[in-house]
């Protein structure tokens, strides 16, 4: 009945239950306010910061989008199940929620091979992350941009965003809108497309399970895998032969040609993804 995500009954509907129980009143201009207050801290002070202190500053930056979520939480009077729901999810919707990343992370390669052929300067963005973290080393660059975002980020938008968006019916509109609001606020064009993805994928998880720790190790793994492949082509050599691949590719419509195929293969992960998460786990019926 109905499309998945508005057919079946979601986890949000318990998530929905809880927090009128805990009196939250958060709404959907909270979620916008707090996200272009850290915005304009990002482009101005943030972005001075991560410039003078490298890591540092930049372990600085998600401690602060974490804070911006806490502090929004008291500000408008939200509860702690607001930045941390943590309904119980079933084995079967852990597994969709691996395998629809899966189809997320080939979708993403897709959104980025579209968009380098539009704006090549793209490789540029990645040379620069590239030479940011090989001032420090591994394990401080996973710390970093994988644990610490996985979880400061998540709280802020799985957490705070999304929930302020719950006087909104349309599952499907809050998917779009936290998928929008993510891909504005890495404040970087060329990786709009590719983050709004993950941003839409997160969001339908934590409504369809309940459960925000899921996407936070989701988000962890995306970020691990992101900063190998950024490790593995690192060095002047790499960047050449990145340049030179990009610029044959570009021509002939080669990349939008890639892009087809990577949305092809993550056609069958999806769907696969899709019907084990389709099963109505939670109802409001079972909701106590």
């Amino acid at each position: 009945e109905g499309s998945v995500i508005e057919g079946s009954v979601l986890a949000g509907d318990v998530i929905e239950v809880n927090k009128a129980r805990g009196e939250s009143k958060l709404k959907p201009w909270h979620g916008i306010v707090m996200l272009l207050f850290q915005l304009a801290a990002a482009i101005t002070l943030l972005a001075y910061v991560q410039l003078q202190l490298g890591i540092a500053g930049l372990i600085i930056t998600e401690l602060f989008i974490a804070a911006v979520a806490i502090v929004g939480m008291f500000l408008f009077r939200g509860t702690w199940r607001d930045l941390l729901p943590m309904a119980k999810p079933r084995l079967r919707q852990v597994i969709g929620s691996v395998v629809l990343w899966i189809a997320a992370y080939f979708a993403a390669i897709a959104a980025s091979a579209i968009t380098m052929a539009i704006f090549p300067s793209v490789m540029e963005t990645s040379r620069a992350m590239s030479e940011f973290f090989a001032d420090a080393s591994f394990f401080i660059a996973v710390i970093v941009s994988s644990f610490l975002a996985g979880t400061c980020e998540e709280l802020m938008h799985r957490g705070f965003i999304l929930s302020s968006l719950r006087v909104i019916k349309s599952n499907k509109l809050k998917v779009l809108i936290c998928g929008v609001m993510f891909g504005l606020f890495h404040l970087d064009p060329t990786r709009f497309l590719p983050t709004a993805i993950l941003g839409a994928l997160f969001a339908f998880i934590v409504l369809k399970t309940g459960n925000i720790l899921i996407v936070m190790g989701l988000h962890f793994l995306h970020d691990i895998v992101a900063l190998g492949a950024t490790v593995l082509n690192s060095g002047e050599a790499a960047y050449e032969a990145q340049e030179a691949a990009l610029e044959a590719a570009s021509t002939g419509g080669m990349m939008f040609m890639t892009a087809f195929v990577m949305l092809l293969i993550a056609a069958i992960p999806f769907a696969v993804g899709m019907i084990l998460m389709r099963d109505p786990f939670y109802s409001k019926a079972e909701t106590p």
